[in-house]
């Protein structure tokens, strides 16, 4: 009970009080704790670290060679590899027969009319195969897609 009189004893003081007595308290522990860290540190002790260097340097095993990496496909190549090789003829055969006729630009408003060469800004060269609700059918080098036409928008 003595105890929990004394604590109670302290908190009566001012604040500022109890801050210059807590200032103090810890400046005189720091030093204390310094001195015994100090003393747990035998000052005379040599470490040969040359030796432990050349171990482990030793026992390091040699790096193996790096795997080459493998070059990722682009859209394009995945598409040409997945497309079979009867729709390459066919796509070959239309390109020569109808390479002197002018290929009309792909635009989404206009219209078009089947069985005539196609030019797209990105797809390139295509043949419209069929037509059917304003959608071409459109064979291509990477496959054969299908593209809005007649479009009022």
């Amino acid at each position: 009970m003595a105890k929990k009189e004394a604590k109670k004893a302290p908190a009566k003081k001012p604040a500022a009080a109890k801050k210059a007595a807590a200032k103090p308290a810890k400046e005189a522990k720091a030093p204390k704790a310094k001195a015994e860290k100090k003393a747990a540190k035998p000052a005379d002790v040599e470490v040969d670290t040359t030796a432990e260097v050349v171990e482990t340097a030793a026992e390091k095993p040699a790096k193996a060679p790096k795997a080459p990496k493998e070059k990722k496909m682009t859209k394009a190549a995945i598409a040409a590899a997945k497309f079979s090789s009867d729709e390459n003829k066919k796509w070959n055969d239309l390109r020569e027969k109808f390479v002197s006729e002018k290929a009309a630009t792909y635009s989404m408003s206009a219209s078009f009319e089947p069985n005539k060469p196609l030019h797209h800004k990105v797809l390139g060269w295509g043949y419209i195969i069929s037509i059917q609700n304003d959608r071409l059918e459109v064979l291509f080098e990477t496959g054969t897609k299908m593209l809005i036409s007649n479009y009022k928008g």
